[in-house]
């Protein structure tokens, strides 16, 4: 290989090793923050904030700890859920983000009975 070629292999790994040194990483929990005393949030029928908008989380995990299926979506972005629209959170499991997930986040329940919202953020 030519020496050209290798100073350019070098480069390329030192612009590949900054852009991973870059990203945030996450070394901390918190879980939910909006909930009463840490305790799950409760989705009903008005759209409610699970997560405020954070710029320094790197990932949020929204889990459904209920038996109801719930909807959930990033207000900044797509604006307030509804039973209709926004990402669907089906009963006992979970969603995750990472860095998309640093804007706030409402849920709001699907049917007839209320959801619980389980909230975990990734903080560095």
């Amino acid at each position: 290989m030519k020496p050209a070629c290798w100073g350019l292999l070098l480069l390329g790994l030192v612009l590949a090793w900054s852009d991973v040194q870059a990203q945030p990483s996450c070394r901390r929990v918190l879980s939910n923050r909006k909930g009463v005393a840490k305790a799950d949030i409760v989705v009903s029928t008005t759209a409610v904030t699970v997560a405020d908008a954070n710029t320094a989380r790197c990932s949020l995990l929204i889990y459904n700890s209920s038996t109801f299926d719930m909807r959930c979506s990033d207000l900044t972005n797509d604006g307030a859920p509804t039973a209709t629209t926004g990402v669907v959170v089906p009963a006992g499991q979970g969603r995750g983000f990472e860095l998309e997930g640093q804007g706030q986040w409402q849920c709001i329940r699907t049917g007839t009975s209320d959801a619980a919202a389980n909230v975990a953020e990734g903080l560095p």
